[in-house]
């Protein structure tokens, strides 16, 4: 059982982060878990604030930041939203955070994930380049962190493929691109490209929809279909799914095999691409 006056039953995660002299901590990851939105936001304010002594300090960041969240839960009917993810830098000035949020907005557009509702951003912020390497080593730690928790906002939906090498160390898999032809009745020929992801397999923007479907599809690929962004049979945007056979269906709205669908320049099917990988 957990005793609060015990100090045995304490973590302290300021201690254990802490590096040993001559050495820096670049990243980490600590977890929490309330219903108290002050205690969540108390202790990542303490974790990122660990050696300031200033009180009136961390009390001035945990009000302003309290606040901010509040903000966006009060417009909950309009834009819900579940989680929040904070990160804690230092040093962090109006500049440098107008900076931070404007990079943030564009990696998560061009990413694709989600729907980013952030319309304004400061786009002009005057920066020195010393300030800009900074933030963007800033941006890097918080990418590979978010990602670690399992939040892929800033991750693209094309990241190629990893393999494991005999070594137990993963190598990316040689970006081939794939393609997709087949002929339709009352239509002509559908043509449609795609490549391997870290996550599964993408259809790629510009690739050919076949507008019709039938019942040998899911519901799941159904629905991708009728959501995507497609233009006059043309695909405007990536498409992420967890299979070559799924994007494969996605694309002629009808049962297929997209280990030997899908093919490289050569005509050789992903079904051989991937046992010669494994040889």
């Amino acid at each position: 059982m957990f005793r609060p006056d015990s100090n045995r039953d304490r973590t302290d995660y300021s201690s254990i982060l802490m590096p040993p002299d001559g050495y820096r901590l670049d990243r980490a990851v600590g977890t929490t878990y309330s219903l108290d939105l002050e205690a969540l936001t108390a202790v990542a304010i303490c974790l990122g604030l660990s050696e300031e002594t200033d009180s009136k300090l961390m009390q001035n960041v945990k009000e302003r930041l309290l606040q901010h969240l509040r903000d966006y839960q009060a417009e909950k009917e309009k834009y819900y939203w579940t989680t929040a993810v904070i990160f804690i830098g230092r040093d962090l000035n109006k500049a440098l955070i107008r900076y931070l949020e404007n990079r943030f907005v564009d990696i998560a557009r061009q990413c694709k994930r989600y729907l980013v509702l952030t319309k304004n951003t400061y786009r002009n912020t005057v920066m020195k380049e010393s300030q800009i390497a900074v933030m963007e080593e800033f941006i890097d730690n918080v990418r590979i962190l978010i990602s670690v928790l399992g939040y892929k906002v800033l991750e693209p939906v094309n990241k190629p493929a990893a393999i494991e090498e005999n070594d137990g160390n993963e190598i990316e898999k040689e970006e081939i691109k794939l393609h997709l032809e087949r002929t339709v009745k009352g239509i002509g020929k559908i043509e449609a490209d795609g490549i391997r992801t870290s996550e599964g397999f993408v259809v790629l923007n510009g690739s050919h929809i076949d507008p019709e479907d039938d019942e040998t599809i899911s519901a799941g690929i159904k629905e991708k279909r009728s959501k995507a962004n497609i233009a006059e049979g043309i695909l405007q945007e990536d498409v992420l799914f967890s299979s070559p056979s799924g994007a494969a269906m996605f694309v002629v709205g009808k049962s297929a095999n997209g280990l030997t669908s899908w093919k490289n320049a050569d005509g050789i099917t992903l079904k051989d691409i991937e046992s010669d990988e494994t040889k």
